[in-house]
């Protein structure tokens, strides 16, 4: 069991290694989630970070970012500067749903909508399916939309937690499965609830909620959630306004 623990928090410093405290990194915007107050950063690598900030940088905008790491793992920023610009950026995610040509992609508890160039059934058939770790190269248009360059299945997740917008609720009862319709931008996509699962009283249409996704022959499926009250914005500054093509570093 010990050495569980160990080998548990040696991965945990390898993913965020400034995990004990401050943390200061470089990256680039690839979200810009209003609502929850957060920006989605990726490093050169992929890593995926989502910060919560009160700075307007939008997608495409190459920051860097001093921040405090909080409990659940994501940032809040004391400090964003952007430094550049960026057109091209690389996610590393797990792959959440598709739907409509668009892959929702999650990372660091944020999920990202990417579009696919084509709506294709080759192209539908080369992404990795729900549930897929994925390496994921986009392009970033002048609206901040992303586009699908590459994808390739680095391995695959049984469970993960994200966080999003109830767009709307159709609630699971003991027999019956239910879903609920998430929001990302103006894009949405369906989770369904298993039939048994139960809810807080506080997920409701217009909520930012946490929601524990597991994956399984079937697809995803939401087996528990909870309200997100805990997105307070920081105490973050927004400075710098550079240039340059730098798509972003760890």
């Amino acid at each position: 069991m010990k050495k569980s623990l160990v080998a548990g928090a040696l991965v945990l410093a390898a993913l965020y290694p400034a995990a004990a405290g401050a943390a200061t990194f470089k990256g680039t915007v690839v979200a810009r989630q209003s609502a929850r107050h957060i920006l989605v950063v990726t490093s050169k690598a992929g890593l995926v970070r989502t910060v919560h900030t009160t700075s307007t940088a939008t997608a495409g905008a190459v920051v860097s970012v001093s921040a405090a790491v909080r409990p659940d793992g994501t940032f809040t920023a004391s400090r964003v500067a952007v430094v550049g610009h960026a057109k091209q950026a690389h996610i590393r995610g797990v792959v959440v749903a598709r739907a409509h040509g668009v892959t929702f992609v999650s990372g660091n508890r944020s999920v990202i909508a990417v579009r696919t160039r084509r709506v294709l059934a080759s192209v539908e058939a080369g992404t990795p399916l729900p549930g897929a770790v994925a390496n994921i190269g986009v392009t970033i248009g002048v609206a901040g939309a992303l586009t699908q360059t590459s994808a390739t299945t680095v391995g695959q997740s049984n469970n993960i937690v994200i966080q999003a917008t109830v767009d709307s609720l159709t609630p699971a009862t003991a027999t019956t499965p239910g879903s609920l319709v998430l929001k990302i931008g103006t894009e949405t996509f369906t989770i369904p609830l298993a039939a048994g699962t139960t809810l807080p009283a506080t997920i409701v249409q217009g909520a930012t909620v946490s929601l524990t996704i597991s994956f399984g022959t079937d697809g995803a499926t939401a087996t528990g959630g909870e309200d997100d009250q805990g997105d307070d914005d920081g105490g973050d500054d927004d400075s710098g306004s550079g240039s340059g093509s730098d798509s972003g570093s760890d």
